[in-house]
């Protein structure tokens, strides 16, 4: 199953809420979302700590449309990256954001998985992406330490 289907499937039960407010919230913006989060070192659960801390927790009547809309998306998106989470792990799934999360951690703490590196291939496409270029400077810090380390041995 596709990310975007899981998160379709995930979006239906807050569609009654939505839909009561007058909120569209589309998969596709939900998965946007999360991506970002994602780009930002962010798990489901850093992601609802922070929509917890944006929003007061008492409502009052005098709360602009605006913030009223902004907080039911966020805690929409929270509950629903929570879900994704849950079953991308079920499934031993990962998704692209999730395959550059775990290769920042694989080479930031197994530095033995860097030394077999001989060559980068880098398509322009991903050079925006911080995650990407993470990856990119942990190999080349781990591999100018290595040749370093042959070089005065």
């Amino acid at each position: 199953m596709t990310s975007k289907k899981v998160i379709s499937a995930l979006l239906k039960p807050h569609r009654n809420l939505l839909d009561s407010r007058d909120i569209t919230l589309k998969d596709g913006t939900v998965l946007s979302i999360i991506s970002k989060a994602k780009a930002k070192g962010q798990s489901s659960a850093d992601f609802a700590s922070d929509v917890q801390a944006r929003y007061p927790s008492a409502t009052t009547s005098a709360a602009p449309a605006f913030d009223t809309i902004s907080r039911t998306i966020d805690e929409v998106v929270a509950d629903i990256y929570i879900d994704y989470e849950k079953a991308l792990r079920s499934s031993n799934s990962l998704d692209f954001d999730d395959l550059l999360l775990y290769g920042v951690k694989l080479f930031t703490y197994h530095h033995r998985a860097v030394e077999w590196c001989q060559h980068i291939l880098v398509d322009e496409l991903y050079v925006h992406l911080k995650q990407a270029v993470l990856i990119l400077q942990i190999l080349i810090i781990t591999t100018v330490k290595t040749l370093t380390r042959l070089n005065m041995n």
